[in-house]
């Protein structure tokens, strides 16, 4: 049997995402570093913050492959050998981990580290383009938006 994965990006930050996995011992381990990173644990942090809190870059990024992370551990050896991973945006980094290309530990802290990093160049408030975007926004004034923010 083959099995298609798809790591999804941030956005669906919510109260119950961890509701299926956080209690697998699989996924303790998983849990305890992404803790170790958010500074407190993500089954409560999920429950008990503001949407916002939840939806910042770096905690989003953090929970969003942890899930993906502690899906794969849920599963354990009910996955097959013969699968196809991919994601989109920071899921992407959490696909690289379903493929085996890097353990658990170093993927958390890649994303850790990725967000920082986009924390970094960004200025408060500076949103990037998407195609939420566009409903409020047209195409010309996001371009201009961008445009303005990379001189």
């Amino acid at each position: 049997m083959s099995l298609a994965l798809l790591c999804s990006g941030q956005g669906l930050q919510h109260a119950r995402m961890f509701a299926m996995t956080g209690a697998v011992p699989a996924a303790a381990p998983l849990f305890e570093r992404a803790t170790a990173l958010l500074g407190r644990d993500p089954r409560a942090l999920v429950q008990t913050t503001t949407s916002d809190a939840l939806h910042g870059n770096r905690t989003g990024q953090i929970l969003c492959t942890l899930q993906a992370l502690a899906a794969k551990a849920a599963l354990g050896n009910a996955l097959p050998q013969r699968r196809i991973v991919a994601g989109y945006s920071v899921g992407e980094i959490a696909a690289w981990n379903l493929a085996g290309v890097f353990d658990a530990p170093t993927t958390l802290d890649l994303v850790a580290k990725r967000a920082e990093a986009m924390d970094a160049v960004s200025a408060p408030g500076d949103d990037s383009c998407s195609c939420a975007d566009f409903r409020a926004t047209s195409l010309t004034q996001c371009a201009a938006s961008t445009a303005r923010r990379s001189r």
